[in-house]
């Protein structure tokens, strides 16, 4: 079938980005993914508070650019964004568009990181170096000296990560997570 999106990538190998086929199948498989992570939580925690609050999703730009009629291009984020389905409550996601939406990559770490702590956010996910960027900064702007995510996110119940190998911070998240290495 027609492929309609097209995920832009950074372009860390050739400096040049790539145009990464989007199927309507990979829009599929990733939005049961994310279905699939909510209820192995909800499964092995049920006294779980995690919709009782928001879910910070972080990544790149929320933008997609038309190239064609009904094709689209941007972010992986942004595609995520535009295709979450309406039983995901897309009005508990954090940040507001107009934060979601901010090009400069320093300007919006910075704001977000202002701008999150007393969201009621109760799930994130993204890049875990771009989380790991994006504590840092929300615990300088907190003036929070104890660099335990419950101390920025007290209802914190669930990260989910992925885009690249994660145990090359698993010792990082467990100090966040539990004020030692694991």
């Amino acid at each position: 079938g027609m492929i309609r999106y097209f995920a832009r990538s950074s372009g860390t190998t050739t400096g040049e980005s790539k145009f990464i086929p989007v199927s309507d199948q990979m829009v599929k498989a990733n939005n049961a993914a994310g279905l699939q992570v909510l209820l192995h939580h909800l499964r092995d925690r049920p006294e779980s508070t995690v919709a009782a609050g928001r879910t910070f999703l972080f990544g790149g730009s929320p933008r997609l650019d038309q190239l064609a009629p009904g094709v689209f291009s941007g972010d992986l984020t942004g595609i995520a964004a535009k295709e979450t389905p309406r039983w995901a409550g897309r009005d508990r996601y954090y940040p507001p568009p107009d934060l979601a939406g901010i090009d400069d990559w320093e300007e919006k770490v910075d704001r977000l990181a202002r701008d999150c702590v007393g969201k009621n956010i109760r799930s994130i996910s993204g890049v875990p170096t771009w989380l790991q960027i994006l504590f840092d900064r929300a615990f300088t702007a907190a003036a929070v000296t104890d660099h335990r995510l419950v101390r920025l996110f007290p209802d914190l119940e669930l990260i989910t990560h992925g885009g690249i190998n994660f145990a090359p911070y698993a010792d990082h998240f467990a100090e966040l997570l539990y004020g030692s290495r694991a």
